[in-house]
């Protein structure tokens, strides 16, 4: 796994959350980082764990 920023994104879980992400809208991305930690998704990225 590459010890990068990028690490959490490659993981078959990463992909599997991006692909449910759908289309970035900025007016609502307040609501979408909301929801997403609400489910348990770590807001920090770096450094992978």
């Amino acid at each position: 796994m590459p010890d990068t920023s990028l690490a959490h994104v490659l993981t078959s879980e990463g992909w599997e959350l991006l692909n449910s992400l759908g289309p970035y809208l900025e007016s609502e991305s307040f609501k979408l980082n909301t929801d997403l930690r609400k489910a348990g998704h770590s807001p920090r990225w770096w450094p992978p764990s």
